[in-house]
């Protein structure tokens, strides 16, 4: 999973799927993970860089006589009246603003850009499209010199009003400019009425801000505790605050003030925010002189100290509004801060893999010239971390996209013959195979086609070409983000250029995921599996398509792995895994295994009633598996070598598919270290491709055992004091594709836009199942808001559902796994299918409510 992960595409950051969870819980997290180097010369830092620049500049803001009077203003509010300091905080701070603006350059215009503050304290920033709600005590945006005069002119009168009647309340600002949205912003601060011991809120603003802003590199703040101020610095590299001052110290607040002109003006420029509006935030990243794209940004996928992904989907024309939700996305752009250790980034893993010709079944990519400061660390914990921006050609969706097993299966298949391509031929091992970067659907650039000058590798052959003998068919399934990556020698079995043990903790290798003291190998059973392995042979063609050449070497080797593991259990040899060993393919292997498990495990049958039994086997399961850490690895040890379990775990309807579970963990656990000299290195990639194509095979050959899937809602996880059901926003949700009708006057026509033809043309929605004309189905309901709150919460009545065998009957009718058009999906409607795919990790968007209308629609099928 991505480190941090803890929001959904444009719903409200959710750390924890129990309902009702208070705010103070999410901001204890941060207290504690995000741990602060404080630097006590960090002020006389900053003022000493300031002279070296703009020599004579501090002095001139200390001399200047609004300043002054500012600060006279703030110092003789009372240090326990929290409310009343925010209006005379937010002048000095502007004041401040407007002296160094004017001393650094007296002719600027009145359009150059400053730095304003605002107080926000009483509502939500707007442009939240992570929908991370925040409301800062204070708030620092980029405006003109022109605004920020104006919010001055009327902030003087109104701030010596309010003081001469000397009353007790809060002290209000002016009306501020529209100018409080998320994107915008460059600083926050959080003031407190008394010595607070938790900076949780305040570090949660921060780490917040720098998710916004991928044009900057660190992000300033304060915090007020009583009497006392400090100041913070946070980036990818840490979070750096100065020793406590007394409020009244005038240089605390001059210096955060220079800290934000310098992280403005050290911005990366290829980033700008075109369309600053609350519900539709569109970017434009200039990449070179003849490429700028629109942007689209859908999510951040880690949080701050840290890589702070950042992504987006292309919009085909950065300069028509409407593409956002109207025409088809063309590409995908990520920003993130990777360790500068490395030898080498995503983007030259990417070269070395597509060297030649495209690799098919991985992502495609466009060059993009790098540029990023080495960001240093601040502690041990954190390294020193360099910007990359990757622009990626090719477009996939989640796994949860998949409408039926059997595609589900095509997709694992396809990913595990790229994976094996990938490290044995490219010499690149991918070492992060997950949920998030196995993706069905794929889509590339035509540019990046034959015809656009770059051909793709032939003679591999995907499931399709298999089961076809069509050898113009694709792979179904596609490799993204090596960005963990290294390289890879075959026979030598070492990984180079990696720097530390990677993987997301819930689909990592039980033997690297543990700690220092190895897991102890059981008895292996294989002589089931061993007639398995070899009746595949018996496909003829299909067999032969599969693994061309193949002289039986495979069960010669794997018959002697059986002798031996029978005279291993035989005479009671004790082995355990080896936590220090390299990672291999067989580990990204298992952590194939783990994924495809927990597709199966969470998929919901069409039709079917998705709420588990209350503290049921499956939601107990689901729920360790989300909280797995690494180092804790008993649980999923043990349930690898007893797997007949875990194959309990499904819905019903897909009983039959725990054979093929259990059949892939018999294998896993054989201690494969002992046997490194009889087996070739893939062996593990041979032997659970002939699985997957026996099922595939059969299912294909019958469909009426494949079982079509909700694409649109998992299995619900329901524990007594944990569900997937969550708290909806208080405030209104408008979608993507909706906002984009709404956010823009130009796109007055709520559900329709002209298309380059002069056609009108629907704004696409990824639906979970198509009608013939390949019309969206069963989606209507959504570009309504369903945030509401007042919905009632309690237990629906059972609904009558159809039956296994009507159910699966309907797989033989209804479209095949490819029937969504998905190379026309837009950017609004892949933001879309991103924020259900979330739903498959508990990180839920619907309330009970919703859910509840979701399983009362008639199929489409």
């Amino acid at each position: 999973m991505p480190e941090g992960v803890n929001s959904t595409p444009y719903r409200p950051t959710q750390y924890s799927n129990r309902a009702g969870m208070p705010a103070g819980a999410k901001h204890a997290v941060d207290d504690k993970e995000i741990v602060a180097y404080v630097e006590d010369a960090y002020i006389a830092n900053v003022k000493s860089a300031l002279e070296l620049s703009h020599a004579g500049l501090w002095d001139a803001i200390v001399a200047s006589d609004d300043v002054t009077a500012a600060h006279g203003g703030f110092r003789g509010i009372a240090v326990d009246d929290e409310k009343r300091h925010y209006f005379p905080a937010t002048v000095l701070l502007n004041e401040i603003s407007l002296a160094y603006a004017t001393n650094t350059n007296p002719s600027t215009s009145p359009d150059d850009r400053v730095v304003l503050y605002l107080s926000p304290s009483d509502h939500l920033l707007t442009g939240d499209y992570l929908c991370i709600r925040a409301k800062p005590d204070f708030f620092a945006t980029v405006a003109t010199r022109r605004e920020l005069e104006a919010w001055l002119v009327a902030a003087r009168v109104k701030l010596a009003t309010a003081l001469s009647l000397d009353n007790k309340g809060p002290l209000q600002p002016p009306d501020s400019p529209p100018l409080q949205v998320f994107p915008q912003g460059i600083g926050a601060g959080e003031g407190k009425p008394r010595d607070s011991k938790s900076a949780g809120q305040f570090k949660y603003y921060m780490a917040a801000l720098k998710r916004y802003r991928p044009d900057l590199d660190t992000v300033h703040g304060f915090q007020i505790n009583r009497g006392k101020v400090y100041l913070s610095t946070m980036s990818p590299g840490g979070l750096v605050t100065s020793k406590k001052e007394d409020r009244s110290v005038l240089s605390t607040w001059i210096a955060h003030i220079a800290l934000l002109y310098k992280a403005d003006s050290q911005r990366d420029t290829r980033f700008s925010l075109p369309t600053p509006t609350p519900h539709f935030t569109r970017y434009t990243v200039t990449l070179s002189a003849d490429k700028s794209l629109g942007l689209a940004p859908v999510y951040i996928s880690s949080r701050c100290p840290g890589r702070c992904t950042w992504a987006a989907f292309e919009v085909p024309d950065p300069d028509d509004a409407t593409s956002y939700a109207g025409k088809p996305s063309t590409g995908f752009l990520k920003s993130s801060y990777q360790d500068a250790s490395k030898t080498k980034k995503e983007t030259q893993y990417l070269d070395i893999a597509h060297k030649g010709t495209w690799l098919p079944g991985l992502v495609r990519h466009w060059p993009v010239a790098q540029v990023g400061d080495v960001i240093p660390e601040t502690r041990e914990e954190y390294v020193k971390r360099q910007k990359e921006i990757v622009h990626l050609a090719s477009l996939g969706d989640p796994l949860n996209k998949c409408t039926s097993v059997l595609h589900l299966l095509k997709v694992f298949y396809d990913a595990i013959e790229t994976h094996f391509r990938l490290y044995k031929e490219r010499g690149v091992i991918h070492r992060d195979l997950s949920w998030f970067n196995i993706l069905c659907n794929p889509w590339h650039d035509p540019k990046t086609t034959p015809e656009g000058g770059k051909s793709v590798q032939e003679d591999i052959p995907c499931i399709e070409q298999i089961l076809t003998g069509d050898a113009a068919k694709e792979p179904c399934a596609l490799l993204v983000d090596l960005d963990h990556s290294a390289g890879y020698e075959p026979g030598k079995r070492v990984a180079t250029g990696a720097r530390v043990r990677t993987g997301t903790p819930m689909f990592m290798a039980c033997e690297l995921s543990s700690s220092t003291k190895g897991l102890v190998y059981g008895d292996t059973s294989l002589k089931r599996l061993g007639r398995k392995l070899r009746a595949v042979e018996e496909l003829g063609p299909v067999f032969e398509r599969a693994f061309p050449g193949d002289d039986g070497t495979f069960m010669e080797k794997f018959q002697l792995v059986l002798k031996a593991e029978e005279e291993r259990i035989e005479t009671g040899v004790n082995v355990t895994t080896d936590p220090q060993t390299a990672h291999l393919p067989r580990h990204d292997m298992e952590s194939v295994f783990w994924v495809l498990l927990w597709c199966l495990v969470r998929a919901c049958p069409e039709g079917a009633a998705f709420e588990d039994v209350k503290d049921g086997d499956f939601s107990n399961w689901a729920n360790g598996m989300l909280h797995h850490t690494i180092g804790n690895e008993t649980s999923r040890w043990f349930q690898l070598n007893a797997a007949k379990g875990l194959g309990a775990m499904l819905h019903e309807d897909l009983a039959h598919f725990s054979t093929l579970i259990q059949d892939i963990a018999a294998y896993l656990v054989v201690p494969w270290a002992l046997y490194k000299d009889m087996v070739d290195e893939d062996h593990v990639h041979t032997a659970i491709r002939r699985l997957l194509l026996a099922q595939i095979h059969a299912l294909a050959n019958d469909p009426s055992k494949d079982v079509r899937l909700n694409t649109m809602q998992p299995r619900v996880i329901n524990l007594q004091n944990h569900t997937d059901y969550v708290s909806q926003p208080s405030r209104d949700y408008v979608s993507p594709w909706a906002s984009a009708a709404t956010g823009l006057s130009s796109l007055a026509s709520a559900m329709a836009v002209q298309t380059g033809s002069g056609a009108s043309a629907a704004l696409d929605v990824p639906g979970s199942v198509h009608d013939g004309s390949g019309a969206s189905a069963g989606r209507s309901k959504r570009s309504a808001p369903d945030g509401d709150t007042s919905a009632p919460t309690s237990k629906p009545k059972k609904k009558k559902t159809t039956s296994k065998k009507k159910r699966n009957a309907k797989a033989q009718d209804g479209p095949d796994a490819q029937s969504t058009p998905n190379s026309k999906l837009s950017a609004a409607a892949r933001c879309e299918s991103l924020w259900d795919s979330w739903l498959w990790f508990a990180i839920g968007r619907r309330g009970k409510a919703a859910a509840d209308e979701l399983e009362s629609r008639p199929s489409a099928a």
